[in-house]
């Protein structure tokens, strides 16, 4: 599924008739991201991942109202908690345990874009709606063992246990804005920020079974867009 919207994408960059108006953006952004446990979390203590998030954007203008972007995306989501989720660590005494969930997956966001407050040299302020599709790539548990004096006396490192569900649809909302660096230049800064709820519950028979596991995504970007 993944393979078939890149190449896809790939195809409409090179599609003659797709540069044949001059309302084609392309660019790149990074930025950064935390994830949100919404559903079931564990007790108090659970705590956002911080990551970072980074890729490319394709965007056809209909006209300075209405468009459409489609692009390939790195991102880091995950959590945390104060419960020990590595069935290889007992713990002894007064020890306590923050176990951390990392998770990197390939994103291909799809979305429709409104811009209500256009400018005359350019874009306004933009929002949009869409879905975007993710795909895992990478996963680690790393659970970290502290003593009373919370000094770290053990960390487990482990990347085939609690995997969860692979690939999830999410719907997000967007609001960014392009600045041309000049009047005449054809590259705009962007600047955007997201917020992204994941549809399908992450939990599986072997990744946490008797909990709902779903978390929104907040992002908060910067990056370089050239016009065609």
């Amino acid at each position: 599924m993944t393979r078939k919207i890149v190449f896809l994408l790939l195809f409409l960059l090179g599609s003659k008739h797709f540069y044949a108006q001059n309302n084609v953006y392309l660019g790149v952004k990074g930025g950064g991201k935390t994830t949100i446990v919404t559903s079931d979390k564990f007790g108090d203590k659970t705590y956002s991942r911080l990551g970072f998030v980074s890729g490319i954007s394709a965007e056809y203008l209909i006209n300075y109202r209405i468009g459409f972007n489609v692009g390939v995306l790195y991102k880091q989501v995950g959590f945390g908690t104060n419960i020990n989720l590595d069935p290889n660590i007992v713990l002894l005494n007064n020890q306590t345990v923050i176990s951390q969930l990392h998770y990197d997956y390939i994103s291909i966001p799809l979305k429709f874009r409104f811009c209500p407050i256009p400018k005359s040299r350019g874009y306004g302020w933009l929002i949009d709606l869409g879905v975007s599709y993710s795909s895992l790539v990478q996963n680690q548990q790393i659970t970290e063992v502290f003593d009373e004096g919370y000094n770290s006396v053990q960390i487990s490192h482990i990347s085939d246990h609690l995997i969860p569900n692979k690939n999830y649809l999410s719907g997000l909302i967007e609001v960014s804005t392009y600045l041309p660096l000049n009047d005449d230049s054809n590259w705009n800064l962007t600047l955007s920020g997201t917020y992204e709820y994941c549809f399908k519950n992450l939990s599986n028979d072997n990744f946490l079974p008797n909990r709902i596991i779903k978390f929104n995504e907040v992002t908060f970007c910067a990056g370089i867009a050239y016009k065609l």
